[in-house]
């Protein structure tokens, strides 16, 4: 069934590659300062003499205010649509990275670096999911691996440039060159026309407009399906694949932060440290594209795939204690769980539109969003606490491992009960002469091309 935007000369082809090239870049900067707060944690705890608690909490506040404020990153997406927003998400970051160059204290940068740049982060990466699924419908697994990938490559890059800058112009030095860097997604996000979906979704608010304000009988476009925030959670599918996330981010905020510590007191230096990250990113790459291409195939279990790459990811982290003592073994991991984890994001966006439909994307994608910043505001620093109560990292990890092998069986169950919801389905519901005691109902979507709404090719019957 031909259902309208799927058809538009933009999906799968055309300017969407050009959208995908920005979102990935924009994902490229936004790898680089999330996945290295490990390392502005240590930095803090040199420069600033920060106790291990506090600086903790600032490095998980960063990246939990980022995935809390997704439900409302959501709500900005949908009322601003991907262009405006990307643009929003620049700026924001600006200002909070900006602000942190002039920060003091811990507490100073819990203010400017954790909640202002964390929310334009969140900005940012609900972005990129939500342009992605838009502009891609028979490609979007693969492309939303490529997309994804950007992350990795951020990885790579990320704590290895941030470590040597702030070696040359100390922490607050590279806040303001990072912000600087950052503000490319203002310019990125040009790049995002409002997508087919988003267009006709413009013109569906204006008939409801005119419809509201004139009073006048006209064709209208409604969805089949009326969904609200809570009631995503009734779908019993994406219950389950949630509650998979929260434990995939418990597991990893309980790994990442720690490692680059744990690395120095195993005897690493702090740029070897910093290198781990690479060999997480290396590893994240191949997991994302590689992942991406297999979800691809229809004949897939999305949530089945997920779980399994969980249930490796935490048997590794269980163990890796156990063979932690060199540097070679610490990259032999981080590359490892790099590959397994990084499949995971790459799932993000294919999974959310099967579970609850396009239409729903951003509000759906919101709530996975907010369910990863739950972990990383609390678990990170609690974490923190448990090692400074009992003087042994080593906890964290047996912990975080075991709740990644919960979170692995809780996507085998979100998989057994998946059923795939692929497209946004409409109704076209038409009303005649008043005279006329017929309503008509069509479930035959009417065609629309760039967001103009073609004519129906159906008449109201004669009145008696």
């Amino acid at each position: 069934m031909n259902r309208g935007y799927n058809s538009d000369k933009d999906i799968d082809q055309g300017w969407a590659w050009v959208v995908l090239c920005a979102v990935f870049i924009s994902m490229l900067l936004y790898g680089m300062v999330q996945y290295s707060t490990g390392i502005i944690v240590a930095a803090m705890l040199d420069e600033m003499d920060a106790d291990l608690i506090y600086a903790s909490w600032v490095g998980s506040a960063h990246i939990s205010v980022g995935f809390l404020t997704g439900p409302v990153a959501g709500v900005i997406n949908g009322k601003l649509g991907c262009r405006l927003s990307g643009i929003l998400s620049g700026f924001v970051i600006l200002a909070g990275l900006g602000l942190s160059y002039f920060s003091t204290s811990v507490w100073s940068l819990m203010l400017t670096f954790a909640l202002i740049g964390g929310f334009g982060y969140g900005l940012a990466y609900n972005n990129c999911y939500v342009a992605t699924g838009q502009y891609f419908h028979r490609l979007r697994a693969v492309t939303t691996g490529f997309m994804t990938s950007g992350i990795a490559l951020g990885i790579f890059i990320g704590p290895v440039t941030i470590r040597a800058l702030m070696d040359e112009f100390t922490l607050h030095g590279m806040f303001l060159i990072m912000g600087a860097l950052c503000f490319n997604i203002t310019a990125l996000s040009i790049l995002i026309r409002p997508s087919p979906f988003e267009k006709s979704k413009q013109y569906n608010n204006k008939i409801k407009e005119l419809e509201k304000d004139n009073n006048k009988r006209m064709c209208c476009i409604q969805s089949a399906c009326v969904m609200d925030f809570w009631k995503l959670l009734k779908i019993r599918s994406f219950l389950f694949y949630s509650l998979s996330i929260f434990s995939f981010s418990t597991g990893e905020s309980m790994t990442l932060i720690q490692l680059p510590i744990y690395a120095e007191q195993q005897g690493s230096t702090k740029m070897e440290a910093a290198t781990l990250f690479t060999a997480y990113g290396s590893g994240s790459i191949v997991g994302r594209l590689l992942i991406g291409l297999l979800a691809n195939d229809r004949n897939i279990n999305k949530a089945l795939l997920q779980g399994s790459c969980l249930g490796i990811t935490g048997l590794l982290i269980l163990l890796f204690p156990s063979y932690s003592s060199s540097w070679t073994s610490q990259m032999i991991f981080s590359g490892a769980i790099g590959m397994f984890t990084g499949g995971i994001p790459a799932l993000f966006g294919p999974l959310t539109v099967e579970c609850v439909g396009l239409a729903f994307l951003a509000s759906g994608f919101g709530f996975l969003s907010m369910m990863s910043g739950l972990t990383y505001a609390v678990v990170p620093a609690l974490a923190g606490a448990v090692v400074e109560a009992t003087g042994c990292m080593s906890y964290t990890f047996y912990l975080g491992g075991s709740v990644a092998i919960v979170g692995s069986l809780l996507a085998f169950v979100s998989g057994t009960q998946l059923i795939p919801i692929t497209d946004d389905i409409t109704e076209i519901t038409v009303q005649p002469d008043p005279q006329n005691k017929h309503l008509i109902t069509t479930t035959e979507p009417q065609t629309i091309t760039n967001g103009e709404l073609r004519p129906l090719n159906t008449t109201c019957p004669e009145s008696e």
